[in-house]
């Protein structure tokens, strides 16, 4: 009798399988760097400038809260927005400032506010908002946040909120 040689032997098997995935990798970062542009969800479309905010008191702000001082960042940032209302990245800071002073309910509302107007923040604020719900013993909305976040697209926040909702949920 002679014996059937298979078609491929597993060492040949695994070599092919190896180089498909490899071509696969190759051609799907090539076919993303020439399709699609990078953070273009998150830009403004063509033809739209962004502010450049440039006032001392946003300089200020930034810096204070750099410095650990939370409650003038606070103060600096609400004299900011009243005149830049608009400026999402104040309004963050603004939250975490709250956050890191013991204003839980304040910061809830502002990164809810922060999820909804800015899909650029939408992770970051998901997760401090949860902190703050974790914080002010709101376990049931800091639940769902986290779950949310563990069942997202980003595997840092998955790993984090898994974390949250084994140590603390």
């Amino acid at each position: 009798m002679t014996d059937q040689m298979p078609f491929l032997k597993p060492k040949s098997a695994l070599i092919l399988m190896v180089s498909v995935v490899i071509i696969g990798a190759i051609a799907s970062v090539w076919w993303y760097t020439t399709h699609q542009k990078p953070g273009e969800l998150f830009l403004a479309p063509p033809g739209v400038d962004l502010p450049v905010y440039t006032d001392s008191v946003w300089i200020n702000a930034k810096d204070e809260y750099q410095a650990g001082e939370y409650s003038d960042a606070i103060n600096s940032l609400e004299s900011h927005l009243a005149g830049y209302p608009e400026h999402t990245d104040a309004w963050f800071l603004l939250g975490l400032c709250c956050l890191e002073t013991g204003q839980e309910k304040r910061a809830i509302q502002i990164m809810d506010e922060v999820r909804i107007n800015d899909s650029h923040y939408y992770q970051d604020a998901t997760w401090y908002m949860g902190l703050a719900c974790l914080k002010s013993e709101d376990t049931e909305q800091a639940r769902l946040l986290m779950t949310e976040l563990a069942n997202g697209p980003d595997s840092l926040f998955q790993a984090k909120a898994n974390l949250v909702i084994q140590r603390f949920l």
